[in-house]
């Protein structure tokens, strides 16, 4: 384990980051994400930081949250909120592939507040799909992942990031933005996969 935490099973691995769930001494459950420092250089830990940076701006019950971070020589570990269930796109796959547009509904005003919340702390998150959404057994849907998000304002941003089947034409034509703009096309995309099945593009 790490600090006041016991590490119980592996969530899920990436190439250079694991996902473990843990348990704090008073019971609490949470998600630990290991990254390996070693692996990745400094433009990709510089982006880690940043992460973390923009997840300590936010609090709403609809965004992960961000509850502390630990650091050793080798390993950065976020200690972040534990969301049982899955992500939005494994719950359309499960659903066969769409969902109905009651569903969709309640889901999407979810993720919409969560993005509103981003915005009026002035970050973006540029990543918005349906694997980085959570969908709790309840119904209960939380925003996760900032790992390409940004903080946005007067001067426009112009890094090409993202998923392609929801780049923005903003993206698409390489022009400059300021950021919302960007997170809104693609909750459009997103609504549209709930209830199609497929992205439009």
């Amino acid at each position: 384990g790490i600090g006041p935490y016991t590490f119980c099973h592996a969530l899920g691995n990436g190439k250079f980051s694991r996902v473990m769930l843990a348990k704090h001494k008073n019971g609490t459950l949470v998600a630990i994400k290991m990254i390996d420092k070693q692996a990745h250089d400094y433009r990709v830990m510089s982006r880690l930081v940043r992460e973390i940076y923009l997840m300590e701006a936010l609090d709403h019950e609809s965004v992960v949250r961000l509850y502390e971070t630990f650091e050793t020589c080798d390993t950065l570990y976020l200690v972040m909120e534990y969301v049982p269930g899955c992500n939005l796109d494994e719950h359309l796959q499960k659903s066969g592939g769409s969902i109905s547009e009651d569903e969709a509904r309640l889901i999407f005003r979810q993720m919409v507040v969560a993005v509103s919340h981003c915005h009026s702390r002035w970050v973006v998150h540029r990543d918005l799909k349906t694997p980085n959404v959570l969908v709790a057994p309840d119904g209960i849907v939380k925003l996760a992942d900032f790992g390409l998000g940004n903080r946005f304002g007067l001067q426009r941003l112009r890094t090409i990031c993202g998923s392609m089947l929801y780049y923005s034409p903003e993206i698409i034509s390489g022009q400059k933005y300021y950021g919302p703009e960007v997170d809104c096309w693609c909750l459009g995309i997103a609504l549209f996969r709930m209830t199609a099945g497929f992205e439009p593009f």
